[in-house]
């Protein structure tokens, strides 16, 4: 535990803020880790249970090999995780997008739990978004409990970070339809064509969406609810608008 290496993990982990401030984002997991290689993200440093399967595999990238006791006090999740990495964190702003003649957007406005922003990264790489934007975000989308929910989908999704303003006139600029996710929306998504340009915009739960997104033209839907409760988790909100999205451009 007084290794160097192993100090300045820790130290990362137990103040979470500091991974920005250096660059830096921490993964775990084997299967998290090999998909962030695989598209492209570089390793900063690597620890690995002796039990781990990638001893034999990653040796170029010099791990520490840790007893089960030690690496037990270095990850969050305990039990199968065999494997940490220390990656580079990129920096990813609007101006890197790189967008299609007719993109998807999914714009991630003011969430505050990492845990949802992972599910919906998760979610956007499976229906195949060109783009997960952060406007505002109250939370870190390199946060291990973000990178752990999106089952490493944020490594093959494209991304950017910004504030509201500055993704509001992306959108007008590029002429994308923005498609607010609200609670006083008039229309189901179900009725709506979603077959051009298109953002859709997810707020905070506790919040919503902040009112400057309403000084833009736009469309606001709500999902419909037979119940007594008036909003699902913003994660599973996105997952359904996001099939029906999914579901028209594949007709």
């Amino acid at each position: 535990m007084q290794n160097a290496r192993i100090k300045k993990l820790i130290h990362w982990s137990k103040k979470p803020g500091t991974q920005k401030k250096d660059g830096i984002c921490i993964v775990e997991g084997e299967r998290e880790i090999m998909r962030a290689i695989l598209s492209g993200w570089l390793i900063r440093d690597l620890f690995l249970c002796e039990e781990s399967d990638l001893v034999s595999k990653l040796q170029e990238y010099s791990p520490i090999l840790c007893s089960k006791d030690v690496f037990s006090r270095l990850v969050v999740r305990q039990g199968t995780i065999m494997s940490l990495a220390v990656f580079e964190r990129p920096i990813q702003d609007l101006s890197n997008l790189d967008l299609p003649k007719n993109p998807l957007l999914l714009i991630l406005d003011g969430l505050e739990k990492p845990g949802n922003v992972g599910a919906l990264l998760r979610t956007a790489n499976s229906v195949g978004v060109d783009a997960v934007i952060f406007s505002s975000l109250k939370c870190d989308p390199l946060g291990t409990n973000s990178i752990r929910n999106s089952i490493g989908g944020i490594f093959n999704t494209q991304w950017a970070q910004s504030n509201s303003s500055n993704v509001q006139k992306l959108l007008v600029d590029l002429e994308i339809t923005p498609y607010l996710m609200h609670l006083s929306g008039a229309k189901s998504p179900f009725e709506m064509d979603f077959i051009g340009p298109s953002a859709i915009i997810l707020g905070s739960e506790d919040k919503g969406l902040g009112p400057s997104w309403e000084k833009i033209k736009s469309h606001k839907l709500k999902i419909p609810m037979n119940g007594i409760v008036d909003s699902l988790n913003v994660s599973v909100a996105g997952a359904i608008i996001l099939y029906e999205v999914l579901r028209q451009r594949s007709i």
